[in-house]
């Protein structure tokens, strides 16, 4: 089983860098409301790893202890992760049952890419374990953002395309509103599942995208 550690943004608070990527698209992208209907624009943080990955040796050392329950998880990562005051801790994708969205976008790194965030997401949960996690499992981050507005498919896909995700490195996964029911809970967590897709045309064009990039210091 995988679990997943949600960190969100509080509903009550303001999402700056949402708020800020929000307003970055509608100061560069050259379309009309109507072409581009994105109304609202809030992000998560995903931390993932396997329930093996947490279990406790057993007394022969062969691995037999038992994993962290959902309320244990849920407590790690407000210890480790959250603010607070300014954070909503979920697990197990009860973050997509608590949030309004029209899509749901999440751009994880590609296998075999250098995951620093989870590295040192995983030192500090190892610290608070007291342990290692077992032999061969890892921490993996991802960035969720949650959207607004009256979007086709294709249009979210080209945001995530030209916005969210860095194609050399990163991967994307797109759900809309009906396709998350169902995909939470203990036991049909989901989990995503990348595929590359061929980049969609550009809804901005090559001057904005060099502008965006410098700004961004890439």
């Amino acid at each position: 089983m995988i679990h997943r550690i949600e960190i969100l943004t509080a509903p009550q608070h303001a999402d700056p860098v949402g708020q800020s990527l929000l307003a970055r698209i509608r100061r560069h992208a050259k379309l009309s409301a109507a072409d581009l209907p994105l109304d609202d624009l809030r992000t998560c943080a995903v931390y993932s790893f396997a329930d093996q990955a947490l279990q406790d040796k057993g007394a022969a050392g062969n691995g037999g202890g038992r994993g962290l329950d959902a309320a244990a998880v849920r407590a790690l990562g407000a210890e480790l992760f959250a603010d607070p005051v300014l954070h909503l801790t979920c697990v197990d994708g009860e973050g997509l049952e608590r949030s309004a969205f029209d899509w749901y976008v999440e751009v994880s790194f590609r296998p075999g890419v250098t995951d620093n965030v989870g590295r040192t997401a995983q030192e500090s949960l190892e610290q608070r374990l007291g342990r290692p996690l077992a032999a061969g499992h890892h921490v993996h981050t991802a960035t969720g953002y949650f959207l607004r507005g009256r979007l086709s498919r294709a249009q979210v896909q080209a945001l995530a395309d030209e916005w969210l995700a860095n194609e050399l490195i990163q991967q994307v996964s797109v759900l809309s509103r009906a396709e998350s029911k169902g995909r939470v809970g203990s036991n049909g967590v989901w989990w995503v599942r990348c595929r590359w897709r061929p980049w969609s045309r550009s809804v901005l064009d090559r001057p904005t995208l060099r502008t965006i990039a410098a700004e961004d210091g890439r």
